[in-house]
């Protein structure tokens, strides 16, 4: 896990981590994930796994529809670095 100099998670993981809970609580794959918003699965594997420097907010948004949640909740316990 990446974690900043406090201990704390960085902001890519602790999204990537919200990311992921909330697609299996959709009970979607990467790749059904993927098609709804339509990015390429390997994107998906990146972001959950908090391998993506920058992220656009429009892809937040989309994340989030597909998810049935906030991009609220996706960036719940985020802590700038």
């Amino acid at each position: 896990m990446k974690y900043l100099s406090t201990g704390v998670m960085s902001i890519q993981h602790t999204f990537g981590q919200n990311v992921k809970s909330a697609r299996k609580a959709s009970q979607l794959t990467q790749e059904a994930l993927a098609l709804e918003i339509d990015i390429n699965q390997a994107h998906i594997s990146n972001i959950e796994s908090g391998n993506i420097k920058d992220l656009s907010i429009q892809t937040v948004g989309r994340l989030a529809k597909a998810l049935n949640t906030t991009p609220a909740r996706l960036l719940d316990g985020c802590h700038l670095d």
